[in-house]
């Protein structure tokens, strides 16, 4: 067994195991951790009693007799989508038009930079 000997106290040795050392510095990961798995249970959880609502919602809508008149709620949700699907496109677009400036940009510097570092200083009229 692995062991790391830190300091002598007296005629006792500290000695601390090489797993419990190991253990010590993962422990803040661990313990993140944790906290993060028992956060997904929770949002977990409440996401199911969501859909559950869900359903005993569209579960009455459905035993009414009456067909509900969805078509402008379609409608709307349709030119909803239309909308995301041409500001994604712009977005696309627009990213991509900075990407390019930025290019040339680093481009035109690096230009500047080494016509400034190979100009040499010329030497003064006598």
């Amino acid at each position: 067994m692995t062991s790391i000997q830190l300091q002598q106290m007296g005629d006792k040795a500290v000695i601390i195991e090489a797993a419990d050392l190991t253990l010590l510095s993962l422990s803040s990961n661990i313990a993140a951790l944790d906290a993060q798995v028992l956060a997904t249970k929770t949002s977990q959880k409440t996401l199911n009693t969501a859909i559950e609502q869900l359903a005993e919602f569209l579960r009455t809508i459905n035993d009414h007799d009456e067909p509900a008149d969805v078509s402008a709620a379609v409608r709307k949700l349709n030119d909803s989508q239309r909308r995301v699907v041409q500001l994604s496109a712009r977005l696309t677009s627009l990213t991509d038009r900075l990407g390019a400036l930025q290019r040339a940009i680093a481009r035109e510097t690096h230009q500047h930079k080494i016509g400034i570092t190979q100009k040499l200083p010329e030497k003064p009229a006598q």
